[in-house]
């Protein structure tokens, strides 16, 4: 018994760790403290423990008769004990942070840190709301940022990444285009409304996007876009219309309605944005005075006109320093030279995340910008100047720029306008400098015109100013089907669609997180010298030191 004991009581050292391992598993998988509800593997290893344990009880006490009474056995129980212990506190520990995340973000920018807009909006959320990744793979970022909403948020975000191809049923009902692409959903028993954010593949998750979408889909805002027909305008359905566009504002909560004018006598007063995209003949000037009209009581409009067409609009585009050119923009530099790609965007909203993108525009014209008191302008679209010019003369064979007729790039393809309606250090008419006032022969000039209170009350209480939007674009091909999903275009049209809608007010302006660039830039002599210091005289010196040290020694 001796001998079987030599050689077998080191493995009773394992009694200990199967049974912390076979709770720890048991635990981990069904979340109780049941062995009732454990699978075979804890079980197994719970068995496992207790039976080599059992085992190496019986050998001690066959191999010595003062078994209870040795200090042997008092200390190795000690020892067991301890070890017990030891490991149920860090299975414990493990356990509790598997199941309560806890991070702090020591990074100097904070950038594992989401905003204080972010965390009131998931933290006020009175409905769940769940997040679909229509794709295969999760992206390590992105999930680390879903994570970071859904400690936030709790039980009231979700997040799933679905594989559309082992689960085309669902990617058919959310309508998805291609893989990546990301919808948000109200899960609301009353409503079920959806959506669309993005595409997490050509463009990872972001913060802004997020937080802003649950915005969104929160508000009952329903947003109603009016297209205007009648002209020959891209059709709202079939071939060379906006379909793929109206889909998409659906899904922005946007509803899109065509708009007859001829057979009205104003624009409807429900209506949020007025859309002309394309028209070929020119519009009534009853229809033009209904647009205008629009305008002065803060109305917004998006107008989308190719080349070769005159919409009949340039008496209300000239009260906002708006023309559109005749002239066709061409770049010599493509195959297609009537074909634009623009990579240079202005400072707006409609275009802030653009970065270096790519939006593509068939046939445009540019636009010119004259200042006109009262109205902002902010370039959207502006190409390069290096091959790309305004061409007057399109049926030439040879494309050449001619200097009396064209005009040089860089060219200006879209812009956003806004104007003040009733503030009147901007839209008080100029007075001519030689009317003079006059008092009447009847006033006395003894006489003192003071204020009444009323009219005191009446100065202090400014109505609030009001104010008139437009997008002016010189294509509307780059929105129809087919060329919205390309690159930016859908962006553009839908960005632009919700500033004119003050779909801005509703959102948070949420900047991407700007790191610190704290790497060390080394000239190639302080490379050098680097090199040598930590290769070769740091470690001579360290040698050197040893061998004073052993000569001293000896």
């Amino acid at each position: 018994m001796k001998k079987i004991w030599k050689y077998l009581k080191y493995i009773f050292g394992l009694a200990p760790v199967l049974i912390v391992a076979g709770i720890t598993a048991g635990v981990l998988e069904t979340g109780g403290l049941s062995p009732a509800t454990w699978g075979p593997l804890p079980l197994g290893l719970l068995i496992a423990g207790m039976a080599v344990l059992g085992f190496w009880l019986l050998l001690k006490i066959a191999s010595a008769e003062s078994f209870w009474n040795s200090r042997s056995t008092s200390a190795g129980a000690n020892a067991i004990v301890s070890t017990i212990a030891v490991l149920l506190i860090l299975a414990m520990i493990n356990l509790l942070a598997v199941r309560y995340r806890v991070e702090i973000d020591l990074t100097e920018d904070q950038r594992f840190t989401v905003a204080l807009e972010t965390k009131q909006v998931l933290q006020n959320l009175s409905q769940p709301v769940k997040l679909w990744i229509f794709s295969p793979q999760a992206n390590p970022q992105d999930e680390e940022l879903l994570k970071n909403y859904q400690d936030l948020g709790g039980d009231r975000f979700l997040f799933e990444y679905v594989d559309p191809y082992s689960r085309p049923g669902l990617a058919e009902e959310f309508g998805v285009t291609e893989v990546g692409d990301v919808y948000l959903e109200l899960l609301s028993p009353n409503s079920q409304r959806r959506e669309f954010v993005g595409n997490a593949i050509r463009k990872p998750l972001e913060e802004s996007l997020l937080t802003n979408s649950i915005v969104l889909i929160k508000s009952d805002r329903t947003t109603l876009v009016y297209f205007l027909q009648g002209h020959g305008e891209r059709p709202l359905q079939g071939r060379g219309g906006l379909s793929e566009a109206v889909r998409s504002l659906k899904q922005k909560n946007f509803i899109s309605q065509p708009l007859n004018l001829a057979q009205r006598k104003a624009v409807p007063e429900d209506a949020d944005v007025i859309a002309i995209a394309g028209p070929e003949r020119e519009l009534l000037p009853e229809e033009v005075a209904a647009l205008e009209d629009y305008l002065d009581g803060g109305g917004s409009l998006l107008l989308a006109i190719d080349p070769f067409q005159n919409p009949g609009l340039d008496s209300l585009l000239r009260k906002w320093g708006v023309k559109l050119d005749d002239r066709v923009a061409v770049d010599i530099n493509r195959q297609l030279p009537t074909v634009l790609a623009i990579a240079d965007y202005g400072d707006h909203p409609i275009t802030e995340n653009f970065g270096n993108g790519f939006s593509f525009y068939p046939l445009a014209r540019s636009i010119e910008i004259t200042k006109v008191p009262g109205v902002q302008e902010a370039p959207l679209l502006i190409t390069s100047a290096e091959g790309i010019w305004a061409e007057s003369d399109t049926k030439s064979q040879q494309l050449e720029f001619d200097p009396k007729s064209d005009r040089q790039g860089p060219l200006i393809l879209g812009v956003a306008l806004t104007r003040s309606l009733n503030n009147p250090e901007v839209t008080a008419p100029e007075t001519d400098a030689s009317e003079e006032v006059t008092a009447s022969p009847e006033t006395d000039a003894s006489e003192e015109v003071t204020a009444s209170p009323e009219a005191d009350a009446s100065a202090e209480q400014e109505p609030p100013i009001s104010i008139a939007r437009m997008v002016a674009i010189g294509d509307s091909e780059f929105a129809i089907d087919g060329n919205f999903g390309q690159q930016l275009n859908g962006d553009l049209f839908l960005n632009a669609i919700g500033w004119l809608a003050d779909r801005d007010e509703e959102t948070f302006s949420i900047r991407p997180k700007e790191f610190t660039n704290r790497r060390i830039i080394l000239t190639e002599n302080q490379a050098i010298i680097l090199f040598l210091t930590s290769v070769a005289i740091v470690p001579a010196l360290g040698f050197l030191t040893a061998g004073t040290l052993w000569l001293l020694r000896r």
